[in-house]
């Protein structure tokens, strides 16, 4: 093989590992206890510093139940959890402290923050979703 054919096989070898990478570090943004606990960040951020419908708040409060329920079935479904009872505390514990992670950065940098207003906006695009 000529030292053409060799460079581009190191390309397309480092190419693969560099998506490999990519994916094993950023498979936790699709899982289901990672995703519900930013929708109770964007829940609370809402309630520090939106307002929503009565509408989008009963749809969003639809999807944060369907995606607590997939959390829950997660924790199980791995087996470090034994009982649905103590799957659905962590969840809560976890979404507890993104909701205190919330809190602490409206008294700190109020709701003009740049990270609080993207927070409202997530609300809002996660209502609109029809989770089942």
């Amino acid at each position: 093989m000529d030292r053409g054919g060799i460079l581009v096989g190191l390309f397309v070898i480092g190419y693969i590992a560099f998506e490999a990478y990519g994916v094993h570090t950023q498979r936790h943004l699709m899982e289901p206890g990672y995703i519900h606990a930013q929708y109770a960040a964007a829940e609370q951020a809402m309630l520090r510093c939106g307002e929503a419908g009565p509408g989008t708040r009963k749809q969003f409060d639809h999807n944060l139940a369907v995606m607590e329920r997939r959390a829950i079935a997660e924790l199980l479904e791995s087996g470090d959890y034994s009982n649905e009872e103590a799957a659905a505390a962590e969840v809560a514990a976890r979404a507890a402290e993104r909701r205190a992670e919330v809190d602490a950065l409206a008294e700190s940098a109020g709701c003009e923050d740049k990270q609080l207003w993207t927070l409202v906006k997530t609300y809002e695009q996660r209502a609109r979703l029809n989770l089942q």
